[in-house]
């Protein structure tokens, strides 16, 4: 069985400012057989999250995302719905109260660069512990 027939019906949310970015992992997770949802800006991100919310599974934030900011991102999302898992990315290291935030709400940080197995493991990683 093909790996990626596992992902098909597992829905992601990519939010990252660098339209590189987001078209690489784009065609990372669209290769793996997810179905991708992509955003350019927090607002977009919260915007998507709200009417896509129910599908769903991850949220990946650029922790600097355009505007407020993916942590602020996060925060409206789960205003709305805490039923996603999240997988915040940044060059910078997040400080120690977003750390804090993502352990709260079982997210992960994953520092850029990341090779495109690193990324796929840590969202099989994610979306293994709402299965167990």
């Amino acid at each position: 069985m093909d790996p990626s027939e596992n992902n098909e019906r597992r829905v992601i949310l990519i939010a990252d400012d660098d339209p590189q970015v987001r078209r690489i992992m784009d065609r990372m997770l669209g290769q793996a057989g997810f179905e991708v949802l992509l955003a350019v800006d927090d607002e977009q991100a919260v915007e998507v999250f709200r009417a896509e919310c129910e599908r769903i599974d991850v949220v990946v934030l650029d922790i600097g995302l355009e505007k407020e900011g993916g942590p602020a991102a996060l925060e409206r999302m789960r205003a709305h719905s805490s039923a996603f898992h999240v997988l915040m990315t940044s060059g910078d290291v997040p400080s120690e109260a977003l750390r804090q935030r993502l352990e709260e709400v079982g997210g992960v940080f994953l520092p850029k660069p990341f090779r495109a197995a690193m990324l796929l493991e840590v969202i099989a990683g994610l979306l293994d512990r709402s299965s167990s």
